[in-house]
């Protein structure tokens, strides 16, 4: 014990004597120098993180770009090759802008093409019993497909001449053409009752339906106003009655209903329910005996008729008819030209 005092004690003599260590100044140069060297240890953490978030950031931009090029090839392929049908995919048509043809520049819409299709699709599945897979199945299918999608064709034309004639429907005419029908009993009695029809029928929701009617109408309107040969002709025909011309000879000549020309025009009787897609019973029926109406508007012609006779609530009637022309040959002459260009390959019938 006495040794290591002794020992103890020569040490603390030896220190006593040093001088103390230097204590370095703090200045702005050496703060400067000591964040250097903190925020260098920092930078091998930080550098590491970085890259990675990068990294994932990277692989999660080419994941997204896969995923969606994916889709976008199995979409393709279900609906230009495969032509799927179904409600998911007329859902994506909906969505995307998808053309399934094109006609003198114009995108005809996918969507269109398969609400008219699995409409006939449905009413054939659900009041024919046409089985698909069958051969005549299959037959009727590509019928179907053509109807549907030359449909869709003209409609597209029909609204780029509606646009280029400034030719409009609104929704008050869909409505009246709507009302006509419910109080006509076409479809039901009531609202409700035309609505279930509607789906049952066409498997098209409401909505859908007035669209189809909007088409009804604006192709009706446009076919019209840009035939101005065949209102031209109606008119004449007008005239040369009014100065006299013999009817029935003049329907002969010039009529172009084939099936009533020889007869002078002569359509029978006519009753107020009659199958009377002209409306001929109208134009004459409040006309006297031998007087001709004015030019109307027909299914798809310009007509003139004239009461021949009264049978109780019946009339008897002639007609001379121009048929409508200058759509039928306006879409013609794009086909010829090549200017029609469909994307899925259908039979042409």
């Amino acid at each position: 014990m006495k040794k290591q005092l002794k020992s103890l004690g020569g040490r603390l003599r030896r220190n006593k004597g040093a001088a103390p260590k230097a204590v370095p100044r703090i200045t702005n140069d050496t703060l400067a120098e000591h964040r250097e060297a903190v925020i260098a240890k920092g930078k091998r953490y930080k550098y590491p993180m970085q890259q990675t978030k990068h990294r994932t950031v990277a692989v999660s931009v080419v994941i997204v770009v896969l995923l969606v090029a994916s889709l976008a090839v199995l979409t393709w392929f279900r609906l230009y090759k495969a032509q799927d049908t179904s409600s998911f995919f007329y859902r994506v048509t909906q969505i995307l802008p998808l053309s399934v043809a094109t006609i003198d520049g114009e995108q005809v819409p996918y969507k269109d093409y398969l609400l008219e299709l699995r409409s006939s699709m449905h009413y054939l599945t659900t009041k024919e019993a046409v089985n698909f897979a069958s051969d005549d199945g299959k037959r009727q299918l590509e019928y179907q497909k053509r109807q549907a999608l030359d449909k869709v064709v003209e409609q597209t034309l029909i609204r780029k001449l509606a646009k280029e004639n400034n030719i409009t429907v609104s929704q008050g005419e869909v409505d009246d053409f709507i009302k006509n029908q419910i109080n006509a009993n076409q479809l039901g009695a009531s609202e409700d009752d035309y609505k279930a029809v509607i789906k049952d029928y066409y498997d098209w929701t409401f909505d859908e339906y007035q669209h189809s009617i909007e088409n009804q109408l604006l192709r009706r309107k446009v076919v019209f106003a840009i035939d101005a040969v065949a209102k031209g002709k109606a008119d004449q025909i007008y005239q040369q009655l009014q100065s006299g011309a013999d009817f029935a000879k003049l329907a002969s000549d010039q009529s172009d209903d084939i099936a009533t020309k020889a007869g002078g025009g002569d359509v029978g009787f006519l009753a107020p329910n009659s199958e009377d897609p002209d409306n001929i019973y109208k134009a004459v029926k409040d006309l006297q005996i031998g007087q001709v109406s004015v030019v109307s508007k027909g299914a798809n012609n310009f007509y003139v008729a004239r009461l021949i006779e009264r049978r109780g609530n019946e009339v008897h009637a002639a007609h001379i008819t121009v048929s409508l022309k200058a759509f039928s040959d306006k879409l013609k002459t794009l086909r010829d030209e090549g200017k029609v260009k469909e994307f899925i390959t259908v039979d042409k019938q």
